[in-house]
């Protein structure tokens, strides 16, 4: 199979729709993900705390990484007393986080969240934060900030599906998008 960036437009959506499902129905933490239109119905508390993690994979996980690549990405992974949004290994340790709005409501969180950046640090991750802002209406330079990144690495390197310069802004654009169907093929 071709890599993402070799793919013409229709195609690479099309595989990383497809990576993207494959990855929600591995991972039991995003099972709802595969069916996105519960946000429609009322059931936004249930999702407040994976939304953002569910369109990360979306937007940007699943067009940078080839299926190899999304094997090797753990959601929820479990760094010392820990969690982070996904771990991924290659070389060097990566611990990718998306951030959403208000997460400091007081100086004891900022307190607390300072000392977890740095115990993960400590570990040997190498810590990117994402905000629920870049992902959503900056998604072309978040991608290719992450796609940067993870080229630095030697293993992850090989993993990308995308160039780091590729164009995504057509990837789940429109509400249908959003709605994944199951993968026929792998």
């Amino acid at each position: 199979m071709k890599c993402g960036c070799q793919l013409s437009g229709e195609s690479r959506i099309r595989h990383a729709r497809q990576r993207a499902a494959a990855f929600f129905r591995l991972h039991p933490y995003f099972a709802n993900a595969l069916l996105d239109d519960r946000l429609s119905i009322g059931e936004w508390p249930k999702w407040r705390t994976e939304f953002s993690e569910v369109e990360f994979v979306k937007k940007i996980l699943a067009p940078a990484l080839s299926e190899g690549g999304l094997q090797r990405a753990r959601p929820q992974e479990q760094i010392g007393p820990y969690r982070v949004d996904f771990a991924l290994r290659g070389t060097s340790k990566f611990a990718l986080e998306v951030d959403g709005f208000g997460k400091f409501q007081n100086p004891a969180a900022l307190d607390n969240f300072i000392k977890r950046q740095n115990y993960i640090a400590a570990e040997g991750w190498r810590v990117i934060r994402y905000t629920y802002s870049q992902i959503m209406t900056m998604t072309d330079a978040t991608l290719r900030n992450l796609c940067s990144i993870l080229a630095q690495d030697p293993e992850l390197g090989r993993l990308l599906a995308t160039a780091p310069n590729s164009s995504q802004a057509e990837l789940f654009n429109d509400t249908q998008a959003t709605k994944l169907k199951p993968c026929l093929t792998r």
